[in-house]
């Protein structure tokens, strides 16, 4: 691995300072310290091994990763107590270290056979557990994409700061960014469909001599843009207060292992919101130090014994409210019988929120249905339920504490906790199940947070 860059900070004025630099890497794909490397190679239609037709690293060496970036800090003269602050650059990652396997699953470096003996009598032995692979009809060798670039994201922000009030602080910030031949997953002995459901998969896949071909490839993309906004109140009169909110808007085809329901025109058919999606979310943190006992706003006079039972305490809480995450609908069978790492999607054919409620018809059952054609016949193609459509429950959750210190003397003081978590006891219910074959779906049988819990600390500080 090999990287340089260059940078300049350059001061225009004395309020205006602008960050300039490029940055270049080179990442070697890794190589087999014996050459016991492999690639199933779609243009030969065939298993190439290391050194023999493919190079020792598999995978093509790629030389562009340039990488600019670009920063800027402005404090504007006609804006007291306040700074503009933005950035864009390109960042590259190294290599997915899990997706080496890949190089070396397959013959004749590695194998994987069912046997099944006659039940009544034994009819395998240790001298033929391991038959020839000339003797194995469906090899499921894995597969490196020889052509893989390097993977990288461009970013970008810009936000305001401004001071208040002495003891407040107000953030407003956009952020963006796209990611660009993301690590992704795929069946690359995937079958053509099949509407009647008559012909046999060996029919219709390209590589019969095969049976799945994992392939690993870089050919995801990604785009993310949020709003956060920030409020901090500086301690002071006791009081405390952090609020965070993001509104977001995150979009991909998907993760590594979320393969794709069918492997033509999948960048279209597969885009959707992120599985970590949320689009809006809120957090407050507080701590209230209860203006009671000397030196404060009631009893500030009271000494002794009084003021240790009615001075040190403090309210303390996180509170979180979250928008659910979103899911795909499933038909929960191999409906296109196209083979391995495919999905099955229904048909929607209705409003899925109609009379909803919960726990038990979070989903409307009756608005999905099994693809047909135009004369109602079922027909085993993809239906028309988009990739993570359906949004699961959100959060709405309270942790609380009750602290008390007391100062025994100069050294030594304790302090007693008293914490809540799901304070109010609400349910947080977990997302529903969108198996259209489950005996439960559209119905909610978890929760996200656990029902109220409280703990008791006694703590010594000296």
């Amino acid at each position: 691995f090999y990287a340089g860059y260059i940078q300049d900070d350059w001061r225009i004025t004395p309020t205006l300072n602008v960050n300039l630099g490029m940055r270049y890497e080179y990442a070697a794909s890794p190589t087999e310290q014996r050459g016991k490397a492999l690639v199933f190679a779609p243009d030969l239609g065939t298993i190439a091994y290391a050194n023999k037709g493919v190079r020792p690293s598999i995978v093509d060496p790629d030389y562009n990763n340039f990488a600019p970036r670009l920063g800027f800090a402005w404090r504007p003269s006609f804006m007291k107590n306040t700074v503009v602050r933005g950035g864009a650059g390109i960042y590259y990652a190294t290599d997915n270290w899990n997706e080496l396997q890949f190089e070396v699953i397959g013959p004749p470096f590695y194998q994987s056979q069912t046997l099944n003996s006659d039940p009544s009598k034994p009819t395998l032995f240790m001298g033929n557990m391991l038959p020839s692979f000339a003797a194995s009809p469906n090899l499921n060798p894995f597969s490196f994409d020889r052509h893989s670039r390097t993977p990288y994201l461009s970013q970008w922000s810009f936000g305001i700061q401004r001071t208040f009030h002495q003891d407040y602080l107000f953030e407003l910030e956009y952020q963006g960014s796209t990611g660009q031949k993301l690590p992704e997953r795929r069946n690359l002995n995937i079958a053509s469909l099949d509407p009647t459901g008559t012909i046999p998969i060996a029919a219709r896949v390209p590589y019969p001599q095969y049976g799945f071909i994992l392939l690993t490839y870089n050919g995801g993309w990604s785009s993310y843009n949020g709003m956060t906004a920030r409020l901090e109140k500086r301690f002071s009169k006791g009081l405390f207060l952090l609020a965070s909110y993001t509104w977001s808007k995150s979009l991909d085809l998907g993760s590594t292992d979320e393969f794709s329901a069918v492997s033509v025109d999948f960048k279209n058919w597969d885009k959707g919101r992120s599985a970590f999606d949320v689009p809006q979310r809120l957090v407050l943190s507080y701590v209230y130090e209860l203006p009671f006992g000397r030196g404060k706003q009631f009893g500030g006079g009271v000494s002794g014994a009084a003021d240790k039972l009615i001075g040190g305490w403090q309210v303390t809480g996180i509170s979180t409210f979250a928008a659910g995450q979103f899911q795909t609908a499933s038909l929960g069978v191999d409906w296109l019988n196209a083979g391995s790492f495919t999905t099955s999607r229904p048909n929607i054919v209705g409003d899925v929120k109609t009379a909803r409620s919960l726990p038990d018809a979070y989903v409307n059952g009756a608005a999905f249905a099994y693809p047909t054609n135009a004369a109602g016949t079922r027909v085993h193609l993809e239906g028309n339920a988009g990739r993570n459509t359906i949004e699961q429950p959100g959060i709405n959750n309270w942790d609380l504490g009750v602290f008390k210190n007391t100062r025994i003397n100069e050294r030594f003081n304790t302090q007693f906790r008293w914490e809540m978590f799901n304070a109010w006891n609400h349910t947080q219910f977990g997302p529903a199940s969108l198996n259209l074959s489950s005996a439960t779906f559209g119905k909610i049988t978890s929760t996200l947070v656990g029902p109220r819990r409280m703990q008791f600390g006694l703590r010594l500080t000296f």
